[in-house]
Parts: C-alpha cells; structure tokens; sequence
C-alpha cells in the first residue's frame, strides 16, 4: 500500500537520557528503553529507563501514557498508531483518568491494526481517523491548549 510522506513542522528524533523537551521537537523512544515523561519546572521532560519490558514490550505505549498522564494531567495527548498486541490500552485508560485526549490511528488505515483496534474496544476514544485526519486533530487540540 502507497503511503504519501508528511511533511513536519517538528524535528523527530530518538530520545536521549536527561534531555530537556521543548514543544518544537518529537521524541521517539529507542529500542530496548522506555521512554517517560516527567515534571520539570513549568514544564515536562523525557527521560529513558532501561526497566524491564510492559507486557513484552519495551519501549511500551503503556509506561509513555502513564508517565506523560501523571505529569500532563488533562493536558495529555495519547496519539495511538499501528502497532500490535493490548500495549497502550492500561495507558490510555491512565490518560483517561486525568482527563487527557486519545486519538487512535484506523485499524483499516494500519499495516498491523491490533493496537489500535484493541485501544477502541476499550472505549472513550476522542477520535478514529487517518494519519491525516490525525494530523489535523493535533493541531486543534494544541492551538486550544497553547
């Protein structure tokens, strides 16, 4: 299946233990470390743990969402997209609880859609959409939140 590239306003990279976070960057955990959010001042940081894996997953949506919950409370976005297995159901459940956003890419627009279909069946999703619908939400909720 053809997927047309998007085009970032952001820089996308792998996080690294102690950095400091700032709204014009995304951060991607690496491979084989959990990737949380923590308080840091009036704002948030990333750090890297290299705990065991959640549920065999490491890094896991799970301890991203709990992490990014506890520290961003309603202003929380949990983006949800293709991945396999129940990894990110405990952790939207989290971002839920604080009255946090989930927004959950479409199973039929996933290469492996058991993620996602599994977040939905939970329930209180905010939005279902495609990359690009998902695009276009994010920026709402951050212009409201900005």
């Amino acid at each position: 299946m053809y997927r047309s590239s998007l085009t970032l306003a952001f820089v996308v990279l792998y996080s690294a233990a102690g950095a400091a976070s700032d709204l014009s960057s995304v951060y991607v955990a690496p491979g084989g470390r959990h990737l949380r959010v923590i308080s840091e001042g009036a704002g948030w940081c990333a750090r890297l743990g290299d705990d065991r894996p959640s549920h065999g997953m490491w890094p896991s949506a799970d301890v991203l969402f709990e992490s990014a919950s506890a520290a961003a409370g309603s202003r929380c976005a949990a983006v949800v997209l293709t991945g396999m297995g129940t990894d990110a159901v405990r952790g939207c459940r989290a971002v839920r609880r604080e009255q946090g956003r989930i927004v959950v890419q479409a199973p039929h627009d996933c290469t492996v859609s058991g993620m996602t279909a599994a977040v939905i069946a939970d329930g209180h999703v905010d939005h279902v959409g495609t990359l690009a619908q998902i695009a276009r939400v994010l920026v709402e909720w951050c212009d409201r939140w900005l």
